[in-house]
């Protein structure tokens, strides 16, 4: 498996984690739904890396990856609250 196919595998796994199934109940409906899509994605990334081997081909889908993570965070951002330490 070369490097490509492990960070692949690692997004995949990583994307069905405990963290991910907390944070599901706490965010917008709407984030949700772009959130599921990424990781759908992040799982047709990691298969097709091993099935097709098609260096050009992944970086496609990691170019249109990119482009949804952008376009989601430049919606919905999380915003830092000021503590006062005096």
């Amino acid at each position: 498996m070369d490097e490509f196919t492990k960070i692949a595998k690692i997004l995949s796994e990583e994307s069905r984690g405990e963290a991910q199934q907390k944070l599901i109940a706490k965010i917008p409906l709407d984030f949700n739904k772009m959130s599921m899509k990424i990781h759908s994605d992040f799982d047709q990334l990691y298969q097709d890396a091993i099935e097709e081997k098609d260096r050009e081909h992944s970086l496609k889908q990691v170019s249109s990856m990119m482009l949804n993570c952008v376009a989601c965070h430049s919606v919905f951002s999380l915003k830092e609250k000021s503590v006062n330490t005096y």
